[in-house]
């Protein structure tokens, strides 16, 4: 059976550090309240519950002015909201990006608690609760179905071809990044594939629409 694995792992060329840390939080930071590190902590168990019942997550984007904006995706659509925070122009260093979003919102530290996202975001990070909600909580979502890819990462494995599993919203055509892949070549043909993925996310085997032969498929 293929070992199914998160699409960000490769990015990272495989480097995945297991520690969790206990982390200081609070609401995001607004005028006249202290900062995150001042704050109780909390732990990551009640971070993540907050990310799968609000279905809000952090995202860090930089800005044509050389600013960064922390914005909340709304899980539900898809859709990004105003900026609720602007730094400082910061250019394009993603590390001081990273320091000063740290100081206002509250995330997960592990992997240092934000995930790439690309392609709808060039440059763009996400909390990291993102990837792990959806991970342990496999299943098809309400407003949410499901689309199977056929496809390559030239970076970090240009020679392997993966199947890369996305969710995509109804009511917006949206479609997510990917929280996980495995190799194609762990499977005999497409169709055992597809009863794989469908057994994954308790999807009906049959219930498979094809979008591109051989290379997508929605549910």
């Amino acid at each position: 059976m293929a070992l199914t694995r998160r699409y960000a792992e490769y990015r990272r060329a495989g480097r995945l550090r297991r520690a969790v840390r206990v982390l200081r939080t609070g609401s995001p930071e607004r005028a006249g309240t202290s900062p995150v590190r001042d704050r109780p902590e909390r732990d990551v168990i009640d971070l993540l519950q907050e990310s799968a019942r609000t279905e809000r997550y952090w995202v860090l984007l930089p800005e044509p002015d050389r600013t960064w904006t922390l914005r909340q995706l709304d899980d539900t659509t898809g859709k990004l909201g105003e900026a609720e925070h602007t730094s400082d122009p910061l250019g394009d260093d993603p590390d001081a990006a990273l320091t000063w979003a740290r100081s206002r919102v509250d995330v997960v530290r592990w992997e240092g608690g934000w995930d790439g996202m690309s392609p709808r975001f060039p440059g763009a990070y996400i909390a990291l609760s993102y990837k792990l909600v959806r991970s342990i909580g496999r299943t098809r979502r309400d407003g949410r179905g499901i689309v199977v890819r056929i496809e390559t990462e030239p970076t970090y494995l240009p020679d392997v071809t993966l199947i890369v599993i996305r969710e995509y919203w109804h009511s917006t055509g949206l479609v997510g990044d990917p929280p996980c892949y495995c190799e194609y070549s762990g499977f005999a043909d497409d169709a055992e594939m597809l009863r794989q993925v469908s057994t994954w996310y308790g999807l009906d085997p049959d219930g498979w629409t094809t979008v591109t032969p051989g290379a997508e498929w929605r549910q």
